[in-house]
């Protein structure tokens, strides 16, 4: 028999025991020294992530691992860097800053790519709207103030479903106040992206004839998404299955990496999802369609689809999985029989008008004669980027819309309902 050198790799032992010393380090290091070295304060939340960065750091360190080491403190630094510039800005963006770096970071944790994604655009959002708002106070001080004042309150409404203090008698509901944020801001906003009359007339005198061209060009098309897949796709009713059964949507969801929020915020499994599954169904939606939408969304912020903000469920009854399952289909089934809905033109959240008027009419035709109860009327009035991908797919390229690149919502759903098997 040979002798065999024994090894002393890092063993399952070995590993837990490096483990609990960086958590021990990270536990007594001196956070407020550093803050004073600094000149940086961190907010509680912001703290538990330093924190957790130099643990991996630790742990890093301790096996050697330099590109860890290197990464946990990228991850550090940037979050510092995030910290100094919301100590700049308004204290709505700095809230809606907070929301995004920490879904940005619990996203990375898991490797979520999507929502890692979905985090970056959104706080591009909000970068774009402060160097709006800047723009506008050396012309016009009022009405930057005006626009910051009503931005701070659509997110407030948007975050917490209630209306502001001020505003209760003034508007029914949430939405009926967002949209109302919304049309105020629009009008403050036109003020920037209209033309100066003085200057260089002939210039704009040929950008206008272009432009003319592309309209009329526009107005002699139907509108874009009329009859293609994703507009038929657009009139199923919302219970549609495509053949697929309960247990293989089941089953397909809880594989999905873009889930994964939503399944350990509810600590989904294979047993307790069929609870899910019957709430779903009770409220009158597919578990099919629902679980290839809140795949589609990158679900977990709040509820399973993101349509209520992450504490609305702790305030209405709960937030486990069977309430905020029910909570999210009985919207999605409401909306579905909303005949008095409209596509939603403009995204709520970035302001910018640029559908031309006839593709507007057009695609408003097309949504009035939608069936109450179908797909589209769930999801055209709920969010701009599916308006855009059925009736004017340009508008999803930043080109067009000014802001950003969407991704196509609907084309989504359906490339998750054909993975699991179905035809849609």
């Amino acid at each position: 028999m040979k002798w065999k050198e024994p090894t002393f790799g890092d063993t399952s032992v070995i590993k837990v025991l490096a483990a609990a010393n960086a958590r021990r380090k990270a536990d007594e290091y001196d956070y407020e020294e550093e803050q004073k070295e600094l000149n940086l304060t961190y907010p509680d939340w912001a703290k538990e992530w330093v924190k957790k960065y130099k643990e991996a750091w630790y742990i890093a360190e301790a096996s050697g691992d330099i590109i860890a080491m290197q990464k946990a403190k990228k991850l550090a630094d940037a979050l510092r860097d995030k910290l100094r510039q919301m100590s700049t800005i308004p204290e709505w963006a700095q809230q809606q800053t907070q929301k995004q770096t920490l879904r940005w970071m619990e996203a990375n944790e898991v490797g979520n790519v999507r929502v890692m994604r979905f985090a970056i655009e959104a706080e591009q959002g909000i970068i774009d709207k402060l160097k709006m708002i800047e723009s506008m106070k050396e012309q016009w001080p009022d009405d930057a103030k005006t626009l910051n004042e009503l931005t701070a309150k659509w997110y407030y409404v948007d975050d917490n479903e209630f209306i502001p203090y001020e505003d209760r008698e003034k508007y029914a509901s949430p939405e009926s106040a967002k949209a109302e944020y919304t049309k105020q801001a629009q009008e403050i906003i036109a003020k920037l992206e209209k033309p100066k009359q003085e200057e260089k007339k002939e210039t704009n005198k040929e950008a206008n004839k272009e432009a003319n061209k592309e309209a009329n060009k526009v107005a002699n098309e139907p509108a874009q998404g009329t009859g293609n897949e994703v507009e038929r796709f657009c009139r199923e009713p919302i219970t549609s299955t495509w053949g697929i059964s309960n247990s293989t949507a089941e089953e397909w969801f809880l594989k999905q990496k873009t889930a994964k929020p939503v399944i350990e915020r509810y600590g989904l499994n294979s047993t307790n999802i069929k609870d899910v599954t019957a709430a779903l169904e009770a409220a009158g939606v597919s578990p099919v369609f629902f679980y290839a939408y809140t795949v589609n969304e990158g679900g977990g912020a709040g509820g399973f689809i993101n349509h209520y903000g992450r504490s609305y469920y702790s305030r209405h009854g709960g937030d486990t999985a069977i309430n905020a399952a029910t909570g999210d289909a009985q919207y999605l089934a409401s909306e579905s029989k909303n005949m008095n809905s409209q596509p939603a033109w403009i995204d709520l959240g970035n302001y910018v008008d640029f559908v031309p008027q006839s593709v507007k009419n057009s695609g408003n035709a097309s949504f009035a004669n939608m069936p109450s109860g179908s797909i589209g009327r769930a999801y055209i009035s709920a969010t701009a980027a599916t308006t855009w991908e059925v009736y004017y797919p340009n508008g999803l390229l930043k080109d067009y819309n000014k802001v950003q690149n969407y991704g196509a919502p609907m084309q989504g759903v359906m490339n998750s309902i054909k993975a699991m098997g179905g035809n849609p």
